[in-house]
């Protein structure tokens, strides 16, 4: 089988996906408390909930 050498993309700055399906390698972060995301909903970040004792290192 002959060998292939690697396909070289563009990198001129263009925010196209290197290839079909792949996203560009800049990804829009999420909004910060968003529901359900990386947070318990109904309870806002960084906050423990009522009654809980307080973190070590507060």
């Amino acid at each position: 089988l002959p060998v292939l050498p690697t396909p070289v993309m563009p990198m001129g700055g263009n925010n196209a996906p290197l290839f079909p399906g792949m996203r560009p390698p800049v990804l829009p972060r999420p909004m910060p408390g968003a529901p359900g995301y990386m947070n318990p909903p109904m309870m806002p970040p960084m906050m423990a909930p009522p009654g809980a004792p307080s973190l070590p290192g507060q």
